[in-house]
């Protein structure tokens, strides 16, 4: 046996239990984002869209996705970490994933990690809806209720939503982080359209 093996399996292990806590992470953080919205309901895992993941050989630990129920519509939402978002042959897999569950009768919609988010320092110093920004999981879910019940919106709609001490740069904020579709290149006014991120 060579001396490299023990330490290539110790990395090995190292790698799969740092993707494993990333992924717990993230499962917490979406879930508890989920339920701060009264309206919608958190009813677990698909187990279909487990099943078909990991046909595609997308393990437990490449994503995380809650089945949740809005007014009358019930939608798997998957939510990709940004490694496997930015990456094509990653969401051709997931694209797949979501092609075999509508087959099946089961709408899923895939999500950027940074729809979730997680708390961070606010930084005056820094752009106003820059990186160091903080949206609530509470805002974010009224984003996210919206856009899944209308399809999309104004910024002037959304920001009207928000409790956030500054609800347009909020919005802005979720669009420059890549959480939703703003198209930042052009004059951003109340009448700017506003989307879920779309699964390039």
């Amino acid at each position: 046996m060579s001396i490299n093996q023990p330490l290539q399996q110790a990395t090995d292990d190292n790698i799969r239990s740092a993707r494993r806590k990333k992924a717990d992470r993230l499962r917490h953080s979406l879930e508890a984002m989920l339920r701060s919205h009264r309206g919608l309901v958190v009813l677990g895992t698909n187990q279909l869209v487990t099943e078909l993941a990991r046909r595609q050989e997308l393990d437990e630990h490449d994503f995380c996705q809650f089945d949740i129920m809005l007014k009358s519509r019930r939608i798997c939402l998957v939510c990709v970490p940004q490694v496997h978002w930015n990456n094509p042959a990653s969401m051709t897999l997931f694209n797949e994933v979501k092609a075999a569950a509508k087959a099946s009768g089961h709408e899923v919609l895939l999500a950027p990690e940074a729809l979730v988010g997680r708390p961070q320092r606010l930084d005056n110093s820094r752009v106003t809806f820059g990186p160091e920004y903080e949206v609530s999981g509470t805002d974010r879910m009224t984003v996210i209720s919206y856009l899944l019940k209308n399809g999309g919106g104004t910024l002037a709609q959304l920001a009207g939503l928000l409790r956030h001490p500054d609800p347009v740069g909020a919005v802005l904020h979720l669009g420059v982080i890549g959480a939703i579709d703003i198209d930042l290149n052009a004059a951003i006014a109340p009448a700017t359209t506003v989307r879920f991120k779309q699964v390039r």
